[in-house]
């Protein structure tokens, strides 16, 4: 049957050839093709079919040829997990770091484009939503790319802010909470944020995610507002019980709500459950998420990943904002950052595979 098979295989080329020639009118191309088909096939006669025998050496040396572009496409690819920013906020300081706990090293780096005081009021999809402290200035900001986009200016206040996609796609929109109210901003199609009041009362500790066509207010205690893009239309829930989180961080992933209450170097995930006009907590476990889910925490901003590799599937990995500067992995696991103190930002930054 292996003969049989390379018998057809062969004869498939030579009919193409014999297509080929026929297609032809010119007598002495005809002639040519003619005789490279003639060639080819005495050659190609000779060294399969030489005696009518295969050994399956040669057998797996001819489709291991045939094949070895197939094979190597079918290698496991892994997605990457996010790289730490260590942002110093001061004004004139440009050193910065990158940590990246997959291959266990600490990067100093230069950037000129953050030499002056700022703060990150949000990270997602890559990027880093900037506010410059001299200015009151807002833009998006890669650490990786060093790609920086303006945005339009606005006044007053802010509590919170969030962004639902990359600021490059044509669906990003920037939602910015302060003094009761909630200004957003398509960004790459309106120039002037507007401006939608929030009738209802909420904490000054606020915590804020996108989450489809839904914007997310988180106060320190979970209790819960909720923005419909939409309808441009806001809706508060009951707390079923008086439970009082202390909430650290709020983020989304797979359609859901999720956020992250941290004792010590110990975090607990809870996920967001709205059922009528009331609101509840339920506590999960990182495996409950995806088997190859992990959360990446900071008093900074949480994200979740999937598809990671083996090692550090199913994980709590804590960046510490202490005089330690340490990022625990949950199975013990620890790096250090020793040239980066409490005067650095931890922030986790995502990436592509």
């Amino acid at each position: 049957m292996m003969a049989d098979g390379l018998m057809g295989l062969a004869s498939e080329l030579w009919s193409g050839v014999s297509f080929f020639q026929r297609h032809r009118t010119d007598n002495k191309w005809e002639t040519r093709v003619e005789h490279k088909r003639s060639s080819c096939w005495k050659n190609t006669s000779q060294l399969v079919f030489q005696n009518q025998q295969l050994n399956s050496r040669f057998f797996l040396e001819v489709m291991g040829r045939l094949f070895v572009s197939s094979n190597d496409n079918n290698k496991e690819s892994f997605t990457k997990p996010p790289l730490l920013f260590l942002l110093r906020e001061l004004n004139g300081e440009n050193k910065h770091g990158f940590l990246d706990i997959e291959q266990g090293t600490v990067e100093t780096v230069k950037i000129e484009e953050l030499d002056f005081e700022t703060d990150c009021l949000a990270s997602a999809h890559g990027w880093l939503l900037m506010r410059s402290k001299p200015t009151e200035s807002l833009f998006f900001f890669n650490p990786l790319k060093k790609s920086r986009i303006d945005l339009p200016r606005r006044s007053s206040m802010i509590t919170a802010a969030s962004f639902s996609a990359p600021p490059t796609s044509l669906d990003c929109r920037v939602f910015i909470v302060g003094n009761y109210k909630v200004d957003t901003l398509l960004v790459n199609y309106e120039k002037v944020w507007t401006r939608f009041p929030c009738t209802f009362y909420y904490k000054i500790s606020m915590f804020t995610s996108c989450c489809n066509d839904f914007f997310y207010c988180v106060d320190y205690d979970g209790g819960v507002m909720e923005f419909n893009v939409k309808f441009s239309s806001w809706k508060s829930f009951k707390k079923e019980s008086k439970l009082r989180l202390r909430i650290s961080s709020v983020f989304g992933f797979n359609g859901k709500i999720y956020a992250c209450k941290k004792e010590r170097s110990v975090v607990k995930v809870y996920r967001l459950e709205l059922q009528g006009e009331f609101v509840a907590w339920e506590e999960v476990e990182v495996n409950e998420m995806g088997s190859d889910v992990s959360i990446f925490f900071s008093p900074y901003g949480c994200c979740a990943v999937s598809g990671l590799n083996a090692g550090l599937q199913k994980k709590i990995v804590v960046a510490m904002d202490d005089p330690t500067s340490r990022c625990l992995i949950g199975d013990g696991r620890q790096f250090n950052t020793p040239n980066f103190g409490w005067i650095y930002t931890p922030i986790w930054i995502e990436r592509a595979c």
